[in-house]
């Protein structure tokens, strides 16, 4: 499997209503090129930062968030697991791509190229956690989180590169972020009193 392989086996998945959020560079590229919706948050600029704030929503919003996240990206921001694994919202889903390297940067090898177990840590983190290698595991496991939620962690491991780069998302991170916001704001969050006020937030930004 390729990244992109991956990303649209999640996108041939989900509904409309959820919320992805996709790691900096080529997870953002991939998933903007092959279906770009105002409930993608497109990371551009901090590094590991895509778990962190997939769980912020998860625990903000009803609906369900997927995290897509790199290898390199993870082991940048291990410890973005064990708080996954404390709080664990039944409507979360971190989606690790696996290719042992970080892609964005020439292919340097992570340590999961020598041995680095990302679905063990998980596990001792307390986290649902299970490695895919095919597209019909893959799409097995997805089909089974959306049936039954729970915090969980899915490594697909994609041993292939892509044949050529996504393009960028046509859109400044000021963009995203606005867009983003008014998107969730513009569905109602019951029973969330505590919910990060998004429309406000986006409210302040422009365009």
């Amino acid at each position: 499997m390729t990244r992109p392989d991956v990303i649209r086996a999640v996108l041939a998945r989900i509904a409309e209503d959820v919320i992805v959020v996709s790691n900096i560079a080529d997870a953002s590229f991939d998933l903007c090129h092959l279906k770009d919706r105002p409930r993608n948050f497109y990371m551009l600029g901090s590094f590991g930062l895509a778990p962190s704030i997939g769980l912020g929503l998860a625990l903000s919003r009803p609906e369900r968030v997927v995290v897509l996240n790199g290898d390199g990206a993870l082991l940048y921001n291990l410890g973005s697991l064990p708080t996954e694994g404390r709080y664990a919202p039944a409507n979360y889903l971190h989606l690790v791509v696996d290719n042992g390297a970080h892609g964005a940067t020439g292919y340097q090898p992570t340590a999961t190229s020598t041995g680095t177990d990302l679905v063990a840590v998980a596990r001792g983190c307390g986290l649902q956690a299970q490695r895919v290698d095919t597209p019909a595991t893959l799409d097995d496991a997805l089909a089974a989180w959306l049936a039954t939620g729970g915090a969980q962690l899915i490594v697909a491991v994609a041993t292939e590169r892509p044949a050529a780069p996504a393009p960028l998302p046509p859109y400044s991170g000021l963009e995203v972020a606005a867009r983003f916001g008014r998107a969730l704001a513009s569905s109602r969050v019951p029973n969330h009193t505590k919910s990060i006020a998004l429309g406000d937030f986006a409210s302040g930004l422009s365009p």
